[in-house]
């Protein structure tokens, strides 16, 4: 009596979500560094379909069972065929899709390497590429020069740190896809790295602006010409400080200059030997002050003008917020 052994083949799909349409998802991060390791997308031939494992002719939809283990079905041209298959003659069955497997695995070259029915199914490449229309591309989010210009390393590109056109600025530099900075200095958003100790816009913390004219002396603001003081050394020792007894509402750093000489800081300008701060309306100068004619900012009256003006001289008010004389 004679016996029929069935060879029963089990095999196992694994099927990764795809993000966004781009046949791949960003799963983890590469030995590199902060370089995203793409997952590719693995499609399953359906049982019974071409590409499916078959250890028989009746485990195929199509009733044909290829000597590689693989469902097939007939055809008149290779078009009818999944991608890089061809059309064949087989003995005893006529022309039918066939495929040959490289049995190195399916690599991204635009062909069907294990014969599963589809092409680069679960091919991956090296670096955080992902395998598109058989090549090993960039994806978007490492194309930060644009298309063919090559991969933007995000873990070391200081203008590309950790995602595309982050950068770490002067002094910077970027590990890991993270900015780190240099020489004791900080990285702080609105400059880059900088000297916590002296840089007037991050003074002392990041974010932390001295204003116009000011100075920052080891991480401490000091103010500029018209910047608000209680003693002299809050102007740090470009002039002297107005108090507000002496009718500068806040105090007043005053300092001095030559008429016709440049030698007031950024953002004033010398009238009458002082460094006044410029300004184009109210709102570039402090409480209390006003931008007068001359556009400079000055002593508003019309915040006390019983103590601004000099009541002995006939001073009153004016609508500007200027002390006038009467003619």
């Amino acid at each position: 009596m004679s016996s029929t052994v069935r060879v029963v083949v089990s095999f196992v799909v694994v099927v990764a979500a795809c993000e966004g349409g781009g046949g791949w998802s960003q799963s983890r991060e590469s030995a590199e560094g902060g370089v995203p390791t793409p997952t590719p997308v693995i499609d399953a031939p359906k049982e019974g379909e071409i590409g499916s494992l078959c250890a028989r002719n009746g485990d195929c939809t199509s009733a044909q069972c290829l000597a590689i283990g693989r469902c097939t079905h007939a055809c008149a041209a290779a078009s009818e065929c999944p991608v890089s298959w061809a059309c064949d003659g087989v003995a005893g069955a006529g022309l039918l899709c066939t495929c040959a497997p490289t049995g190195g695995g399916e690599a991204c070259n635009g062909r069907d390497d294990d014969c599963d029915g589809f092409a680069d199914n679960g091919a991956t490449c090296g670096d955080g590429l992902v395998c598109v229309a058989g090549s090993c591309q960039c994806p978007p989010e490492r194309a930060c020069d644009g298309a063919g210009s090559g991969c933007t390393d995000l873990a070391n590109d200081p203008d590309h740190c950790g995602a595309c056109g982050n950068r770490c600025g002067a002094g910077g530099f970027c590990a890991g896809g993270a900015c780190s900075c240099s020489g004791g200095l900080t990285s702080c958003a609105t400059g880059g790295c900088v000297d916590l100790t002296s840089d007037p816009f991050n003074c002392g913390s990041c974010g932390r602006s001295c204003g116009i004219g000011a100075e920052c002396i080891d991480g401490a603001c000091h103010s500029g010409p018209g910047g608000p003081c209680t003693t002299d050394a809050e102007c740090g020792g470009l002039g002297t400080c107005r108090t507000e007894a002496q009718g500068a509402p806040g105090g007043e750093c005053e300092v001095t200059c030559a008429q016709g000489f440049i030698d007031c800081p950024p953002g004033a300008t010398c009238l009458v030997a002082i460094c006044l701060r410029t300004c184009a309306s109210d709102a570039d100068c402090r409480p209390g002050y006003m931008c007068d004619w001359l556009g400079t900012c000055a002593v508003d009256c019309r915040t006390d003008p019983t103590r601004l003006c000099d009541a002995s001289r006939g001073e009153t008010c004016g609508a500007s917020g200027s002390c006038v004389t009467p003619e």
